[in-house]
Order: C-alpha cells, then sequence, then structure tokens
C-alpha cells in the first residue's frame, strides 16, 4: 500500500527509484509471507530500473528461502543479458550474497534448487548450510553443483560446520586440507567435492567421527583420487570402518603416508594394513588395541616403509620390534615410547636389521638397559636422534660407546638416567659436535665438569635442559653463555648453586626464547633486569619461588616485551 501510494506522488523516476528501494531494505528480516513476497517480485520486475531490481535481488538472496534463491538467480541473470558486464559487476559490488540456510530439513525440491542456483552465474559468495538436516542424496547433488561452478562466479565457500573453499578446490589451488572436529556431513560434502579435484595431496581430519557412512564416502574419492598424505587422528575408527579403509587404500598406489593416531580398532582389522605396500611413514600412536599381530603383518608386507610411530601402544612387545628389524631394512625413525614391553633383545634385532636407523625413541621403556644401547651404537652409526628418558639401566658405559659412534648425534634425551655421571656425559661434548638439544634432567650425579665440556664441544647447542641437577654452579651456566650463544632454552630449576653472576651473562645469547630458574633462590632483580633489557626474543620465563624477583622488574621486561608469558 506504501508503493503503491508513493508511486501516485512522486513524478520522476528518480524518485520512483528511492521509493521502492527504500520499500524493499525495510522489508528485509521481516516475517514475511510468500504471497505477499510473490506480489514484490511480480510488481518490481515490470520496472524498468536495472538497480531496483538489483535491490531486490539481494533483497530476495538475504530470505532462508531456496525457491526465492532461484527467483534472485533470475533476475540477477536478467540484468546481466541487458547490461554491460562492467555495469552488471557494479551493481552487485558491494552486495555480494551470502546464502543462509540453517537449523531446518531440506526437502528434495529445495536440494534441487540450491544447487540451481551454484550453477547460475550471479553474486553468490557463499552458501551457508550449518545444521541443516540433509539426506546423503542432497549433499551429493549440491556438491555436484559444486564442482562445475560457472566461469568467473564469485562463489568462495560452502559452509557445513566447517568451511570448505570451493574455489580454490575447483580450480585446484590447495594441496593441503585440515579439518578439526568437523561433522559427518562435513566430510561428506568434502569426500564429494574432491572428486573431480587434482591438486589436494594431503588431508588431516582430526578428533571427527568416522563411522561406516563417512568411510564410504572417503573410499568412494579414494578409487578416483590419488592422495599422497591421509590423517585419520582420533576418528573413533573401529573394526568396521578400518577393514572398508584399508580396503580402499590398498589400491591406492601413490599414497606414502598415512596417520591412525587415537584409532580404537584391533589387530582383526590392523593387520589389514600390510597391504599398503607403499606406505613410507605409518602413525599408529595411542592406537592402545594395537598388538605385536598388526606389526608383523606390517613388516612382513611393507618394504617401503621408514617411519614407524607406535608411541603409547603398550600392547606391543619385543616380538613386534623384532620383526621390524627383519622385515623393514630400510627403517629410519621408530618411536616406541611408552612400549614398556620392549625388551633388549628386541633392540638389538632391531639394530642388527636396520643399519640407517636415524631417530629413535624408547622413552620410558625401562625394561632396555646398556647392553642393548650398546649394540645399537655400533649397528646404527647414523643415529641422529635418540631419546632414553625415564630409561633406568642405561649405564655410563653404553653412553660412551654412544657418543664415540654417533657422531653425527644432533638430540639426546637422557633424563632420569639417573646411574650417568660425568664420565658419559663429558664424552658426548668430546665427540658429538652437532649436538643441538639435549636433556639432562634429574641426572643428579653430573656437575660442571662434563657441562664445561658441552659447552665448549657443542657450539650449535640451542636447548640445555638441566631441571634438579644440584650440582651445576655458575661455572656451567657462564661457560655456555659464552660457547653457545645460538642458545634459545635453558631450563635449571631447583639448581641452587645458580646465582645471578652467570644468569645475567645470558643476555649475550640474543635468541634466548624460553628460561626457567624455578627455586633458584639466589636468582634476584638484577639479573632478571639484564634478560629484560637485552633478550627481546624471550617468550617464557619461569620465575616461580624466586623471591628475590620482584614484581617491578617483571612489569620491566613485560613492557619490553609484551609476548613474554612469565610464571611466578
Amino acid at each position: 500500500t506504501t508503493v503503491k501510494k508513493q508511486k501516485t506522488e512522486l513524478k520522476t523516476a528518480k524518485d520512483t527509484l528511492d521509493a521502492w528501494t527504500l520499500t524493499v531494505k525495510q522489508l528485509e528480516g521481516a516475517a514475511l509471507e510468500k504471497k505477499l513476497v510473490w506480489n514484490l517480485i511480480e510488481a518490481i520486475k515490470k520496472n524498468k530500473h536495472s538497480e531496483l531490481k538489483a535491490a531486490l535481488s539481494n533483497f530476495l538472496a538475504a530470505l532462508q528461502m531456496p525457491e526465492f534463491w532461484i527467483q534472485a538467480c533470475h533476475i540477477s541473470k536478467d540484468l546481466l543479458d541487458e547490461l554491460k558486464e562492467e555495469k552488471y559487476e557494479e551493481l552487485y559490488k558491494d552486495t555480494p550474497w551470502k546464502l543462509k540456510r540453517t537449523d531446518k530439513k531440506i526437502s528434495d525440491e529445495e536440494a534441487k534448487q540450491i544447487a540451481e542456483v551454484i550453477k547460475f552465474f550471479s553474486p553468490l559468495e557463499s552458501l551457508n548450510l550449518n545444521g541443516c538436516q540433509m539426506k546423503d542424496t542432497h549433499i551429493r547433488q549440491i556438491a555436484e553443483a559444486c564442482i562445475h561452478l560457472p566461469k568467473g562466479t564469485r562463489f568462495e565457500t560452502l559452509e557445513y560446520k566447517s568451511k570448505i573453499p570451493v574455489q580454490r578446490l575447483r580450480q585446484n589451488l590447495e594441496t593441503k586440507l585440515k579439518y578439526s572436529r568437523a561433522t559427518s556431513q562435513d566430510v561428506v560434502w568434502l569426500f564429494s567435492l574432491l572428486h573431480h579435484n587434482t591438486s589436494v595431496k594431503e588431508i588431516e581430519l582430526d578428533s571427527t567421527n568416522l563411522n561406516v557412512l563417512e568411510v564410504k564416502a572417503i573410499c568412494e574419492c579414494l578409487s578416483v583420487h590419488a592422495f599422497e598424505s591421509l590423517k585419520f587422528i582420533n576418528c573413533n575408527m573401529r573394526d568396521p570402518e578400518l577393514k572398508l579403509l584399508a580396503e580402499a587404500l590398498s589400491k591406492l598406489s601413490t599414497l606414502e603416508s598415512l596417520s591412525l593416531s587415537g584409532n580404537v580398532f584391533t589387530d582383526a582389522s590392523g593387520k589389514l594394513l600390510g597391504e599398503l605396500k607403499t606406505l613410507q611413514e605409518l602413525d599408529l600412536s595411542k592406537c592402545f588395541n594395537v598388538t605385536d599381530k598388526t606389526i608383523e603383518a606390517i613388516a612382513k608386507s611393507c618394504k617401503s616403509l621408514t617411519s614407524l610411530n607406535l608411541r603409547h601402544c603398550s600392547k606391543v612387545s619385543s616380538d613386534g620390534v623384532s620383526s621390524l628389524g627383519l622385515g623393514c631394512h630400510g627403517l629410519k625413525t621408530l618411536i616406541l615410547e611408552e612400549c614398556s614391553l620392549v625388551k633388549d633383545l628386541a633392540i638389538q634385532e632391531l639394530a642388527d636389521g636396520c643399519p640407517d636407523l636415524v631417530h629413535l625413541n624408547i622413552r620410558n621403556c625401562k625394561k632396555v638397559s646398556g647392553i642393548a644401547i650398546t649394540h645399537l651404537a655400533k649397528k646404527c652409526t647414523k643415529l641422529r636422534h635418540i631419546n632414553l628418558c625415564f630409561c633406568d639401566y642405561i649405564t655410563d658405559q653404553s653412553i660412551s660407546v654412544l657418543a664415540a659412534n654417533c657422531k653425527d648425534l644432533e638430540y639426546i634425551n637422557l633424563g632420569h638416567c639417573k646411574k650417568l655421571n660425568d664420565t658419559s656425559i663429558g664424552q658426548i661434548g668430546t665427540n658429538c659436535p652437532n649436538i643441538q638439544e639435549l636433556n639432562l634432567s634429574v641426572c643428579e650425579k653430573i656437575t660442571d665438569e662434563s657441562i664445561i665440556k658441552i659447552a665448549k664441544g657443542c657450539p650449535q647447542l640451542r636447548k640445555l635442559n638441566l631441571a634438579v641437577c644440584g650440582n651445576i654452579t655458575d661455572a656451567s651456566i657462564s661457560q655456555i653463555s659464552q660457547s653457545c650463544q645460538d642458545l634459545e632454552e635453558l631450563v635449571v630449576p631447583c639448581c641452587d648453586k645458580v646465582t645471578d653472576n652467570s644468569i645475567q651473562l645470558l643476555s649475550r645469547c640474543k635468541n634466548l626464547s624460553r628460561l626457567n630458574v624455578y627455586a633458584c633462590k639466589k636468582v634476584t632483580d638484577k639479573s632478571i633486569g639484564e634478560i629484560a633489557k637485552n633478550c627481546t626474543n624471550l617468550t617464557h620465563l619461569d620465575v616461580f619461588w624466586c623471591a628475590e624477583v620482584s614484581d617491578d622488574v617483571i612489569e620491566e621486561l613485560k613492557a619490553a616485551n609484551p609476548a613474554c608469558e612469565v610464571d611466578r
């Protein structure tokens, strides 16, 4: 009624346009009956002004009704046919369509309409269907439309719960995709869209429940897509899902890396991983139900395997590890952290069969002793990374042999190896000049003698942990500050003999990002003030139980470096 009255009263085309446009804007967001909207469409479509038609199409696109989205597209197409492309783009430059339909059930007809909208050349920029109830057939229908977008379209993202970069996938601009806590239908969307993509080689899904339905969608995509790396982390996959997935993966000749970390399948399906003969990297960490049977199947057939992560696979024993030595001779990285059933003989047989081993983590494998480490050091001289933390029976003799034979070592973790003393630790400083990270926490017998050797012999040292090494004094820290000026992290909590005299010298280390002097009671404002002034890259400082460090110096540090976190 308002529009009719204004149309009668206003004389010029400009006034008429302004009146109609104002009315359309006033209606946006209102709860409208469909009949009223259709009347509005019929009235305005007869108007000759392109600006008003564009305003109407924008108004219709803002409604959560696919049948009116179609009308918006038709109006937009008519404008494209009538106008030059430059004029058309100018009309919609500031009003891209962000179509949204949430918390409603999508009917078969609406799914068809949404797919049709996507196929139009229009100002469509994004489509949000978050929370809609949809059949898998609807998803595939809409995904198929996304694959065949019209040339030059603005359409960038489709959102269910996760945002999927439709345009970049279509144009083969993405190589890696990563989603966390995606919904079941997000997974179906994604893998349906990937059917015609050739650029994505790596996909990671984290904390996303994968049941048989989603795995079937993944398997359909695997039949046509050449993935190189797949990560399904904490996806709650059980035996039925992994059986389906393993069968599809066995036909994928391009797959090099697979992570199934944190899933709950058993050997019943785990053994099928032995069929993945092209695998080079496999992560089964926190797959608590995996036993030697799965590892033996992998060792028997996966001859190309170079990296295997079995962290927290507590049911894997010496038999499984020994089989790797017999079957996977190219293995370079093996992580057995918390595999407490592994014994010396398994490590010895591993060393015999895998001489190219570079990275070994047997943290908290308490049944492994110095006997195995001595044998390992003689056989695997290419080692660069070794973690022996909490291996209680490691001896000075074995670490001395390790240092003498594995001179390319860059990382050593000997935390809580309480039998060790200066004899072996000093050998690391003498023989291993490439050490960058060294953890000697709770090695209570070591003194300044070995740490000074480390400082002088390992100038590339970046991270050093001396927590609870009570015999360490200022002499060690002073030598480190002088010889290791690329130092990034120093951890010396509960080292009572360390004082301001050495801590202030760390201001020479311009790359220092983390300093922990927890309960070093002789550290005061004097040294922390020097650190605040000179170590501008500091991101974490722990001065808890340092009573002589005041609030004032902490405020000074935060003023100089606002990003620094302080524990006190």
